[in-house]
């Protein structure tokens, strides 16, 4: 069979290589034969040109026609007359150039006509000499033979017909088009050779080398088995002899008996390192399964027990610094596993023992209590694990009739002991990382309080306990006021040390039966299980707000901190953990809007203002996908005559439901949600649109006010912003009024400032909207660059009262005197026209004269541009 392996692919391959090579072979000589037979087909073509071209000289007296070269090319030459003329101006050649017939000997012969077309020149017919005409028979193919026909008659055969059988013959054909030139019909040109078979020498090689092969391969194979199968064929003999059943006497100290030892002595290893990596894996599966540790513990003393015998085995765990035996476990020599305290002895010290080295056991006299009662001789002891970490101690009870014997050198073997309570070590230091991870994924780390999510997974059981006592409770949402401003002011390290004496005085004040989590931020949530209404849970949130009374003293800094606190009682406020934080957070939010350092309980209408601001959020955002937001204008009027002195452009929804909704309900959401940035950039395109429009019309606006959030001048792109709507309208920078409200100025006065003054110097008008609610002091405003004050519409609407009046008397005295323009907005009566003419204030927005207007009613009143020519 090792012979056939070899041989059998050896001559497969050469056969193969063979085939291919004759394949390739026969393909090259076929090729070969087309070239030979077309080149000689070309060589013909190209004589009766030649021969054509000579008689076309002689018509033409070019050349005689008795010439040496053309005596060699033509038998006879003949006239057969003039030309005729060509029609249509083109030339018109005769049908057939060329002539084949027989002779009287029944031999084919050729004729060759000459085209020339010029009339009156006359034409002649030459007869082609076969010699020249098929040239020198030895050079057209050597072994082999080409033969011409032509309408059905072989004209020529040159070269030797091979004389072979047909599947020895290579043949190939070739037609010389001849129409194009002589009008008459192709040549065939058929050529026929003898294949060369150039591999038909090796061919004998190939038996007498299958058969060397074979027979090498025989020999060498012989040998190579003869000298591994004798050998082997002796020792299994042996090896049949030791362990096969028969059990032969081996005596003597040769090399047999050593092997007969060896084998018992690995087969005992062998069987025990099976069942000592069972063991283990086992134990691997139990760890990552996340199996109970006691479980690993009673596999191990169970296997530790068929290693060395019925004898007291103790395994001792420690988790905790200081706390060695924390849990002791015993298996009795009798098999039943228990529980029992190790202190006091070597296998449980008081004192947290060091990490020994591995093998490192230690014997000790005396016995710890829980294993005096087996009567010992003493205890062997091994510690694994880290210094810091879990520690695993494996005790050994040597019996009196052991006494003096090393325990563990009789029983370890390889270490299969300390392998074992390694394992343990393992187990024990997989449950302490799985618990640090638990808590870690359920509390703050930073305060370490439960977080969130194990707020979820403790409110349930509490519920239930409440729905078995018929009981409610009460949840606290409690929030820190101006805890932004600490982070600001002292840094974040700061605010985290601050947050962290919060937690711990909430927990404090809260007592021990209280849930306190820490939400996020600077959020906290408190469960108080026996706050059973909502007078305790009022009661718990006082006692929280004494625990702050005192200030927090945060290196060097003393601060105040205050808290806004939301009451959500079980099962009136809701049923569930979401519901429950859900609405205790509603009302910590309304807290916070009355002015925050409060307690608010919950109440029914929170839930429909929140679920209305849900409602009102979903659809501003379809409006404006919708466009259903537009612009309204009212114009400002000088007061003196009545004419149009500008216009303020007012957003407006219309909802489809709700119809008209001002500004007010929404542009406070707008900001809170993160729209009204794309809100105001929409406001201010339009608004440029329309002016752009009215201009293109020809109408005179000669100024329009836009108004600007405080999120687009927080954000710092304004003045591109602008500068981008006004170069797509093609308006000027003197044509747009920004109104920015004055509590933004007193706010961010510095930033604010420097990009109004951008907005200024560019040529645009900047405009203090809501003057007198921004508690601006005049220092602040004298230094603010702004051209127009506008007055708040409450002191308007106040402007009876003797008050008012001289608070508004002094904001116009205050802006002329600081060279700004005065508008008052919201003027609704004439009397107050009269009052603020009287004032010199004659710049007047108000009901008084125009509403806001849509564009179409506003373009109406707007007066024509006058020609810049009259």
């Amino acid at each position: 069979m090792f012979g056939l392996a070899v041989i059998v692919p050896a001559v497969l391959v050469f056969y193969l290589t063979y085939r291919n090579a004759a394949n390739l072979a026969s393909a090259s000589e076929a090729e070969t034969l087309r070239v030979v037979n077309k080149g000689y087909a070309l060589a013909v073509f190209e004589r009766l040109n030649i021969a054509r071209s000579t008689l076309e000289r002689i018509s033409q007296g070019v050349e005689r026609a008795s010439g040496t070269a053309t005596g060699s090319m033509f038998t006879a030459v003949t006239e057969l007359g003039a030309a005729a003329a060509p029609e249509s101006g083109s030339p018109a050649l005769p049908d057939e150039l060329l002539l084949i017939r027989r002779t009287r000997s029944g031999l084919p012969e050729i004729a060759v006509i000459a085209s020339n077309q010029d009339t009156g020149r006359r034409r002649l017919q030459g007869t082609l000499a076969p010699d020249f005409l098929w040239g020198d028979p030895e050079a057209a193919i050597s072994n082999g033979r080409i033969c011409v026909q032509a309408e059905g008659i072989d004209l020529t055969c040159v070269g030797s017909a091979p004389s072979v059988l047909d599947d020895q013959v290579l043949r190939d054909q070739w037609d010389l088009v001849l129409k194009p030139e002589y009008g008459v019909g192709a040549w065939r040109f058929l050529a026929v050779r003898r294949k060369h078979d150039s591999f038909s020498e090796y061919a004998g090689l190939l038996l007498p080398l299958a058969v060397g092969m074979l027979l090498t391969a025989l020999l060498l194979s012989s040998i190579e088995i003869r000298r591994i199968l004798v050998p082997l064929e002796t020792l299994l003999e042996k090896i049949a002899a030791l362990g096969g059943g028969r059990a032969p006497s081996v005596s003597g100290d040769d090399e047999f008996v050593m092997l007969h030892q060896t084998f018992h002595s690995l087969q005992s290893r062998i069987t025990g390192q099976i069942l000592a990596l069972k063991t283990l894996q086992e134990i691997d599966q139990l760890i990552l399964a996340r199996s109970p540790l006691g479980g690993v513990i009673e596999l191990v003393l169970k296997r530790i027990r068929t290693m060395v015998g019925a004898r007291p085995i103790a395994i001792s765990v420690s988790s905790a610094v200081g706390d060695f035996s924390e849990q002791d476990f015993l298996l009795r020599p009798d098999g039943v596993l228990s529980t029992v305290s190790l202190r006091g002895g070597p296998a449980g010290d008081e004192r947290r023992p060091s990490r020994m080295r591995p093998h490192d056991w230690q014997e000790a006299k005396a016995i710890a209590p829980g294993l005096a009662e087996f009567g010992l001789a003493s205890v062997w002891c091994l510690t694994v694990g880290q210094d810091s970490g879990p520690l695993v101690r494996v005790s050994l009870g040597q019996l009196q009739a052991e006494a003096g014997e090393n325990l563990p050198a009789r029983y370890n073997g390889h270490g299969e002991l300390e392998e074992l309570a390694g394992r343990v070590a393992v187990a024990l230091a997989a449950e302490a990382h799985e618990q640090r991870l638990v808590h870690q994924a359920r509390h703050d780390l930073l305060t370490d309080l439960p977080n969130r999510l194990a707020v979820f997974e403790l409110l349930p059981g509490i519920i239930g306990q409440a729905q078995q006592s018929m009981h409610g409770f009460a949840t606290l949402f409690v929030d820190l006021d101006r805890f932004k401003a600490i982070n600001d002011g002292l840094g974040h390290t700061l605010g985290d040390t601050v947050l962290v004496e919060v937690a711990r005085r909430l927990r404090s004040a809260a007592g021990p039966d209280t849930l306190v989590a820490r939400l996020g931020g600077d959020e906290f949530f408190v469960v108080a299980p026996y706050a059973r209404d909502r007078a305790a849970a009022i009661a718990m949130d006082d006692a929280i707000r004494e625990a702050f009374e005192e200030p927090l003293v945060v290196e060097n800094n003393s601060l105040f901190i205050g808290l806004s606190s939301g009451i959500a009682m079980y099962p009136t406020d809701g049923e569930d953990a979401d519901m429950l934080m859900r609405n205790a957070d509603l009302a910590m939010y309304r807290a916070k809007q009355l002015g925050g350092a409060s307690a608010m309980p919950f109440d029914a209408e929170m839930n429909q203002a929140a679920e209305k601001r849900v409602q009102l959020e979903h659809d501003l955002r379809l409006a404006m996908e919708l466009d259903q937001l537009h612009l309204h204008y009212q114009p400002r009027i000088d007061s003196r005559d009545g004419s149009i002195v500008g216009a303020e452009a007012l957003l407006r929804w219309t909802h489809p439901v709700a119809g008209n909704i001002g500004p007010g309900e929404f542009i406070g959401l707008a900001e809170e949600c993160g729209l009204i940035g794309a809100i105001g950039a929409l406001v201010l395109d339009r608004a440029c649109r329309q002016l752009a429009a009215w201009q293109a019309a020809g109408l005179d606006l000669p100024m329009l006010a836009v108004n600007v959030s405080p999120h687009q001048l927080r954000a710092g792109d304004l003045f591109d912003s602008i500068a981008k709507a006004l170069a797509t309208h093609g308006l000027d920078w003197s044509q747009l009024e920004i109104e920015i409200t004055e509590s933004v100025l007193v706010k961010d006065s510095v930033f604010a400032s420097e990009q109004l003054q951008r907005l200024r110097e560019a040529g645009c008008t900047v405009a203090i909207d809501d003057f007198g609610t921004g508690y601006s002091s005049l220092a602040y405003l004298a230094n603010l660059p702004t051209d127009t004050i506008k007055i708040d519409r409450s002191f308007i609407g106040s402007l009876h009262a003797r008050d008012t009046q001289a608070v508004v008397r002094s904001i116009i005295a205050l802006g002329q005197t600081l060279g700004k323009t005065i508008v008052a907005e919201g003027v609704e009566s004439s009397e107050q026209v009269k009052l603020l003419n009287s004032w010199d204030c004659h710049i007047v927005q108000g009901f008084v004269y125009f509403p806001p207007l849509p564009p179409e009613s506003l373009a109406a009143l707007l007066p024509r541009i006058r020609d810049a020519g009259a």
